[in-house]
C-alpha cells in the first residue's frame, strides 16, 4: 500500500471507529504501518547518504594521494638530486678523478637521472592505473548492487501482487 492509501485507510477507520469501538486494533496498525513505512523510508535516505559520503571519501583520498605523489617528487628534490649527483661524479673515492674517470661517471650520472625520471614516471603511471583499477571496481560493484535492488523490488511488487489477488479470493 502506498502512503496515500494507508492515509485513506487510516480516516477512514477513524470515522468508523467513531461508531464502533471495535476497530481501533485496526487504527493502531494503520498508524505502525504509517511510522514502519516513514522508517524505512529514512533508512533508505540514510543508506545513499551513507554511500555518497563513502564515494566522496574515495574521491577526496584519491585527490589527497595525488597531492602527496606531487609532494614526493618535486621538481626542487629531483634538482637537488641532480646536482649531488653532478658533484659525486666528479669525485671517486674522495680523490678528484682523471678525465676518463670523470666521463664516465657523468655517463653512468646521466644514466641514473634518466631511470630516476622513468621511475617517477612509472610510479605515477603505476598509481594512476591502481587508483582507476579501484574506482572501476566500485563502478562494478554499484552496477551489481542496482541489479540486486532492482530483482529485489521486482519479487516484492510480485509477492504484493499475489498477497493482493489471495485477498480478493
Amino acid at each position: 500500500m502506498t502512503l496515500i492509501q494507508l492515509r485513506l485507510q487510516q480516516t477512514k477507520i477513524q470515522e468508523k471507529g467513531k461508531k464502533r469501538k471495535n476497530l481501533r486494533g485496526r487504527i493502531c496498525n494503520c498508524s505502525t504501518a504509517l511510522m514502519f513505512q516513514k522508517k524505512l523510508k529514512k533508512k533508505r535516505r540514510v543508506k545513499k547518504n551513507l554511500a555518497d559520503e563513502i564515494v566522496n571519501q574515495v574521491v577526496t583520498d584519491l585527490h589527497e594521494l595525488n597531492i602527496e605523489d606531487q609532494r614526493r617528487y618535486s621538481s626542487s628534490q629531483f634538482k637537488e638530486w641532480e646536482e649531488l649527483m653532478e658533484e659525486n661524479s666528479r669525485y671517486c673515492d674522495d680523490e678528484y678523478c682523471d678525465e676518463e674517470n670523470t666521463k664516465k661517471n657523468t655517463i653512468e650520472y646521466w644514466q641514473d637521472a634518466a631511470l630516476l625520471k622513468q621511475d617517477m614516471a612509472g610510479s605515477a603511471i603505476d598509481s594512476c592505473k591502481r587508483k582507476q583499477d579501484f574506482i572501476n571496481k566500485l563502478f562494478y560493484e554499484k552496477d551489481d548492487l542496482m541489479k540486486k535492488n532492482n530483482c529485489l523490488k521486482k519479487k516484492l511488487k510480485r509477492k504484493e501482487e499475489e498477497r493482493r489477488s489471495e485477498g480478493r479470493m
